[in-house]
């Protein structure tokens, strides 16, 4: 999906805050001292003369409506950072500076926090089972600072090839490489079609992933391993910092088949 920039989401962040203030309601009554009135074309009817009703006549209640004063409190509102947060080539925090200003900036327009994707393609990229989280110990010690909270997305697919991608960051090297001689993990239409951004559902159970034959993984197991790697190295952050995570189910991490794969259709 397309993406604006952090300045323009500020402001809209600013508006929507203003909007969501605490207010209190009044008394409501019906229009006049009779029965609701409806507007037709040119003139005002008595609501019960514009149509007749079968059966028994429904007595009309003529009551006031008053709703006790109340308090909201306002909705918690998250933004979510660019897709490079993590820079792709260099995997770390991308022009940080500016990246820990536009945070005081949401900070003071009253947003609760913000929502960034881990990577699966950064973090696991080295090989099987060794994650680099560096990149995101620094964005989480960051937003912390900052007062605000982190949602993280478990993104198992690849950057790049949908409508508003800015960057490109693909799966694990060393899972392409199984996808060389079993082209089947991925998703396949009927002209043999390959489309590469995703592990196919149907592959979910398939232990086909690893270094050698002994330590092969399905990729329920790759996902289940990386999520209980983000659990342990942020366990000091979880409920206070980091207080939702959510989890990538297909394209665009997006439950769903890839029907419409940008590059295919270009």
């Amino acid at each position: 999906m397309a993406r604006i920039s952090v300045a323009s989401q500020v402001m809209l962040v600013a508006l929507l805050v203003g909007m969501l203030q605490p207010s209190a309601l009044g008394e409501l009554q019906p229009a006049g001292d009779g029965a609701p009135q409806a507007t037709s074309v040119g003139q005002r009817r008595p609501f019960l003369t514009q149509r007749r009703r079968q059966g028994p006549p429904h007595a009309v209640p003529r009551q006031r409506f008053k709703v006790a004063e109340q308090q909201f409190e306002p909705v918690p509102l998250f933004v979510m950072l660019q897709l490079d947060t993590v820079d792709p080539g260099s995997f770390r925090l991308k022009e940080p500076e500016i990246l820990r200003e536009q945070l005081a900036e949401l900070k003071r327009a009253g947003v609760a926090g913000v929502m960034c994707d881990v990577w699966w393609g950064i973090v696991e990229r080295e090989g099987p089972g060794i994650y680099d989280w560096s990149a995101y110990i620094d964005l989480v010690e960051m937003v912390a600072a900052a007062g605000l909270k982190l949602q993280a997305v478990m993104s198992f697919h690849q950057c790049g090839g949908n409508v508003g991608d800015e960057c490109f960051i693909r799966l694990p090297w060393w899972v392409l490489k199984v996808g060389e001689t079993n082209p089947d993990i991925f998703y396949t239409d009927a002209r043999l079609f390959r489309n590469t951004e995703y592990l196919s559902l149907g592959a979910d159970e398939e232990k086909l992933f690893g270094i050698d034959e002994e330590n092969l993984r399905s990729p329920l197991d790759m996902y289940e391993d990386f999520m209980a790697s983000f659990a342990k190295t942020f366990k000091s952050h979880m409920g206070d910092v980091i207080t939702e995570a959510q989890v990538g189910m297909g394209p665009a991490g997006e439950l769903r088949y890839p029907s419409y794969p940008l590059p295919f259709w270009q």
